[in-house]
């Protein structure tokens, strides 16, 4: 069985119906945050206190976060009889970035989710993610002895108060520094929307069809988006074949991923462009 888990909340459905229902679970995972913790603590906890037993480790090449090491720390603390949780310590090695969740239900059956989506509220909800829900026994026997080898092996270390004390002095540092890289990443995507393309984008509303693929937040097609679009003497093209007439298409969050696809395999085929929704808000704050 192999389940696919990309729509909105997916992961995090399957993560608390499992947690419910496990008498152990192993978890590997390169981030942790506060706010992601936070959305499976309460189930966490409560699995524990069923008398399931459980074991974590986490990365700190990306930047795992101090409370949430703290939070976890307490929980191990809380059920350590049951509870093991460790750090994954890369040193000059390849950095570890799984996302890896194994659960035994009661009744004895084994089920995991392997995808993209840290231990985060990001990763678990908003963010566009791609995990696999697997309840194959061959492949969930390769996931648990490479796990076992991972949390058993020497780069596995033990969490203790004294590391978390010389962690938290280090993560804020790395938080200075990883403001300036973020102001850096917004320098580029600004040269993104400004880079000359084969075919022009439009400046302005007026003049142009804009054809659209996804939601637009704030901005409800037919009741506000259509309209202002006309009022600004554009037009907006309503239907997929209406694409191939368009100056570009806007690509927002997506919605029917079908009708989606089609509008971008059109605008592949007759070469227009396709822009994201900043770049479209850009054009429409200009008027006409």
């Amino acid at each position: 069985m192999v389940k696919v888990l990309i729509d909105d909340g997916a992961v995090l459905d399957a993560l608390l119906r499992s947690l419910r229902r496990a008498t152990a679970f192993q978890v590997a995972v390169a981030l942790v945050t506060r706010s992601g913790l936070q959305l499976l603590m309460e189930e966490l906890s409560a699995c524990l206190s069923r008398g399931a037993t459980g074991e974590l480790l986490f990365g700190t090449d990306l930047p795992t976060e101090p409370d949430a090491i703290a939070s976890l720390l307490r929980l191990a603390k809380q059920y350590a009889k049951t509870f093991s949780l460790k750090r994954f310590s890369s040193a000059a090695g390849p950095i570890f970035h799984p996302k890896v969740w194994s659960f035994t239900l009661s009744g004895g059956k084994r089920i995991a989710v392997i995808g993209s989506s840290n231990f985060t509220n990001g990763g678990l909800q908003p963010n566009v993610e791609a995990n696999l829900l697997v309840g194959e026994a061959r492949l969930l026997h390769r996931v648990t002895e490479w796990f076992d080898g991972h949390f058993l092996g020497g780069r596995a270390q033990v969490v203790d108060d004294e590391w978390l004390k010389s962690y938290r002095e280090l993560y804020k540092r790395r938080k200075r520094l990883e403001e300036r890289v973020r102001k850096l990443r917004r320098q580029v995507r600004a040269l993104d929307v400004t880079a000359t393309k084969k075919r022009p984008i439009p400046r302005r509303i007026a003049g142009h069809t804009f054809a659209f693929t996804g939601k637009i937040p704030g901005w409800p097609r037919v009741a506000r988006l259509y309209p202002r679009i006309r009022a600004l003497g554009g037009t907006p093209a309503t239907h997929v074949w209406g694409v191939k007439n368009a100056d570009c298409l806007v690509h927002g969050d997506l919605a029917d991923r079908h009708k989606s696809t089609q509008k971008l395999r059109e605008a592949r085929r007759k070469g227009v462009e396709v822009i994201n929704q900043d770049q479209f808000l850009r054009i429409l704050r200009r008027g006409k």
